[in-house]
């Protein structure tokens, strides 16, 4: 019986040992970086458009909850360009941020000038 236990221990030791190995402490490894905005070009142009939105609240022409509309709007365009690139933007999803924000530009330009939606 000892000479089926003496190699069966080792083995077991052997498997263990790299478990034993692992850290139990609280590493938490950094998050990965995450994906710089602009790639698609549309950061630029929600930036101007924020400015639209900030310029016709202040002359009046936007009322209050115009503005936060817009401004919805805006981040959630961001908020999309942002989970588009995680995993780099592809053709349709540069185009329906493209056409996402061109909406949003016209409809600013629409609201500050009378043409309400």
């Amino acid at each position: 019986m000892r000479v089926f236990a003496a190699p069966l221990l080792t083995l077991a030791l052997l498997a263990a040992a790299p478990a034993a190995a692992q850290s139990f402490g609280g590493y938490n490894p950094p998050p990965p970086p995450r994906p710089m905005r602009g790639d698609s070009g549309i950061s630029g142009q929600i930036g101007q458009i924020g400015g639209d939105i900030r310029a016709g609240r202040r002359s009046g022409q936007l009322s209050r909850s115009e503005a936060r509309a817009l401004r919805r709007e805006r981040n959630m365009i961001g908020t999309l360009e942002d989970r588009f690139a995680q995993d780099g933007l592809s053709d349709s999803e540069k185009a329906e941020l493209q056409t996402r924000t061109e909406i949003l530009r016209a409809d600013t330009i629409a609201r500050r000038t009378g043409g309400k939606k």
